[in-house]
């Protein structure tokens, strides 16, 4: 009961006398935030034009979050209090409804259904604003709630009745589009009582007035000066660098962020007196949240030449006997570092082709090293476990009716946490056909959408797919490649010519198409396979010096030629 208070309040200078819920139902605040609001104008308008209908007259507002659907309502408020707008020769205010919390408290006591739908009869020149209104949908259309939930479904009848009678009007508001648009299939009688509103995300040029505006208030809170150009260069790399937010939310968060390093270092003094922010403070506050090496910050020309020579030395270090693979690999990401990657597809895939021990994982171990900052950021999949049709629900989730759905694909939950990484597709000859066709959606647009309907970006990932395919063919060639023989350019341009025929024959030409290259890794000599040998001991080494343990490891050459 103390939930529910008889007070008289004001709103728009116009008193109300009348039964107030405290923290279910209130006045609709415009004024809060509303500075930050750019253009909109013609959503407003469109929101006019159906909320003066006579019939489909209930809004709702769809869109992801942080895309500004509550920004439309704000600048909507506004524009009924400047222009004094009526609907249909009838002045209505704009209240807002807590669902979640009005719910839940219908259940404990019938008084408080009686009380709201009394509030209605009262006040009938008001429009209800709806946050989360696919509950509402939830509760009142699945017949389960009939029996467990009387209260919640008998109130929710009526509400919905108030509405189909034209006695209530409401703006709802919703970031499950998915799950709305299921509703609207099924149960077609919401098509004829509510019209949906697609919210599209601000233009650069808006968020770029929004980022101005909110920049003073920054500077004012973190005693800092931002310029007009960092405020481009935020914009920039928060499109370009984090995926999973709108470009508005997520250009905030880069700046406050940012703002706030350079806030604490001045408390620390780790910073001398400089309050101005730079371009060097967005690139390590980016390479700290995302977590992003500062070699993947692809538009910075003077140091295009230092990366690709630093990646080749790395490569060229580790990579024993591959000096083709290599060049390759460095002619892709040269693309990458001089900022001509196509936006929208992954930074670059590459099918890798060889026996086994030749270096192909290794490869994307030190891609991941060196792009990525750890070995820990390659995410690697063994094909053979995903051999039957069903299992293309472990890496993009369950479809509705199966079991696990509701939980995210290993592929999909993966990349969603962690979008910068390196992917490995071991062995992806064994995979299903089903799962090759799912790569070329990947591969194309750089995108991939789970069950559950979320979409995952994979723009900034480098994928890798091993296969054996063509070696070896028969027994000599096996006995060829164990002995560590050297193996000659015509001998290797007949083992390629077999390894290619055998890739056109199994995989799809449009597979191989969306591919940056495909590359064949040498067959590995004696004398490579020594120097994998003494890195390996160097290792060992490193390991019993570092625990002091006295034992000195002396190998003879004729035992390394034997290993």
């Amino acid at each position: 009961y103390n939930l529910i208070n008889s007070i008289i309040f004001k709103f728009n200078d116009k008193p109300i006398n009348n039964l107030y819920f405290n923290n279910l139902i209130k006045p609709f605040n415009y004024k809060s935030n509303f500075y930050n609001i750019i253009n909109r104008k013609s959503d407003c308008v469109y929101l006019y034009e159906i909320l003066n209908r006579k019939i489909i007259r209930n809004p709702i507002l769809l869109g992801d979050f942080g895309i500004g659907k509550n920004s439309i309502i704000k600048k909507f408020s506004f524009f009924i209090e400047k222009f004094k707008l009526k609907f249909n020769n009838i002045t209505k205010n704009l209240w807002i409804l807590n669902i979640v919390t009005l719910l839940k408290y219908i259940k404990t006591n019938n008084l408080y259904i009686k009380k709201f739908f009394k509030f209605l009869q009262e006040n009938k020149n008001i429009i209800l604003i709806c946050p989360k209104i696919e509950i509402l949908f939830n509760t009142y259309y699945t017949d389960s709630n009939i029996y467990q939930n009387l209260e919640s479904y008998s109130f929710l009848f009526k509400f919905f009745n108030y509405i189909k009678q034209n006695k209530l009007q409401l703006i709802g508001l919703s970031n499950n589009i998915t799950d709305i648009e299921k509703k609207f299939n099924i149960n077609q009688e919401l098509n004829f009582l509510f019209e949906k509103i697609y919210v599209k995300e601000l233009s650069n040029k808006e968020i770029f007035k929004i980022l101005l505006k909110k920049s003073s208030l920054f500077e004012k809170y973190y005693n800092c000066s931002i310029s007009f150009k960092i405020i481009k260069h935020i914009l920039y790399y928060s499109q370009t660098y984090i995926k999973q937010h709108k470009t508005l939310l997520k250009s905030i968060w880069l700046l406050d962020n940012t703002c706030s390093k350079i806030y604490v270092n001045q408390k620390f003094h780790l910073l001398k007196n400089n309050n101005k922010l730079a371009l060097s403070d967005i690139q390590k506050t980016l390479t700290k949240l995302i977590n992003l090496s500062t070699n993947l910050l692809f538009n910075k020309a003077n140091k295009t030449n230092f990366d690709i020579i630093a990646l080749r030395k790395n490569l060229q270090k580790s990579l024993f006997g591959q000096p083709t693979a290599i060049s390759k690999i460095l002619i892709s990401l040269k693309r990458v570092f001089t900022g001509l990657k196509q936006i929208n597809k992954p930074i670059g895939s590459w099918l890798l082709c060889g026996p086994s021990g030749t270096g192909k994982t290794e490869l994307a171990k030190l891609l991941a090293k060196f792009l990525f900052g750890s070995e820990a950021d390659l995410i690697r999949f063994d094909m053979s476990e995903f051999m039957e049709k069903h299992s293309l629900s472990k890496l993009i989730g369950a479809p509705p009716g199966y079991v696990g759905y509701g939980k995210s694909g290993l592929l999909t939950e993966a990349i969603a946490k962690k979008p910068f990484t390196v992917l490995l597709f071991d062995e992806i000859e064994k995979a299903h056909k089903d799962i090759n066709n799912l790569m070329l959606q990947l591969l194309d647009d750089g995108k991939l959408t789970d069950s559950l309907g979320k979409c995952v970006d994979f723009s900034n990932t480098l994928i890798f797919f091993t296969s054996n395919l063509g070696f070896p063919t028969n027994s000599y060639e096996l006995q060829f490649l164990k002995s560590g023989t050297k193996l000659s350019k015509k001998n290797y341009k007949i083992l390629s010519n077999k390894v290619e025929s055998a890739i056109q024959s199994y995989f799809k030409p449009e597979f191989l198409n969306r591919l940056d290259d495909i590359i064949i890794f040498k067959p590995l000599n004696i004398n490579f396979l020594k120097y994998i040998i003494n890195k390996f001991l160097k290792n060992i080494y490193l390991k019993l010096y570092n625990n002091q343990i006295p034992i000195f490891l002396d190998i003879d050459s004729n035992i390394k030629t034997l290993l």
